[in-house]
């Protein structure tokens, strides 16, 4: 918004200011207002979520157990993980159920799923496909080519992009 207002030759940065160059940039773009998420993919992400925190939590586990030579603490590490590992397991079912019970997320997870390398669970990580059409939805996900060309020079593509912390951090 800022590189806008410059633009628009507006240096100074004021609110009075800001929200002139928001509005003036909405109604130059003509921006449709986003639907409310429904609860459906709203805790399907909290679900997805809670995931990726327990696999990380399971990693670090599973770190420290190699590490470990004490006995007993060998013995609670492996208790642990195990504990996560069913954790994983029942947000997996979890997860699995949630698609089901919503047809319109069971036909969204059907269709990734047949991308070879698509499972479930990444999946379920976008549910931006509503709205996005397949170039913004390779974006998304980092698997979108950028060229670097200018003038006659053709520069190397390069894959980059996508959410840093993975979709599931914009629901």
């Amino acid at each position: 918004m800022r590189a806008f207002a410059q633009s628009r030759g507006l240096w100074a940065k004021t609110d009075a200011i800001d929200a002139g160059v928001l509005r003036e940039y909405g109604e130059l773009l003509q921006l449709e207002p986003l639907a409310a998420p429904s609860p459906s993919p709203e805790r399907l992400g909290a679900l997805v979520q809670r995931r990726e925190q327990l696999l990380g939590l399971l990693v670090m586990e599973q770190q420290r157990h190699a590490q470990s030579r004490e006995a007993i603490l060998r013995k609670l590490g492996t208790k642990l993980i195990k504990t996560v590992e069913k954790q994983i397991e029942q947000l997996d079912e979890l997860i699995a159920r949630q698609v089901a019970e919503d047809a319109e997320l069971n036909t969204q997870n059907a269709r990734l799923c047949e991308v070879r390398g698509v499972g479930s669970v990444t999946a379920a990580e976008l549910p931006e496909m509503r709205r996005l059409n397949d170039q913004e939805i390779s974006v998304l996900t980092g698997v979108a080519p950028y060229n670097k060309d200018s003038g006659r020079h053709r520069g190397r593509r390069m894959i980059r992009g996508g959410s840093r912390a993975g979709p599931t951090r914009r629901f």
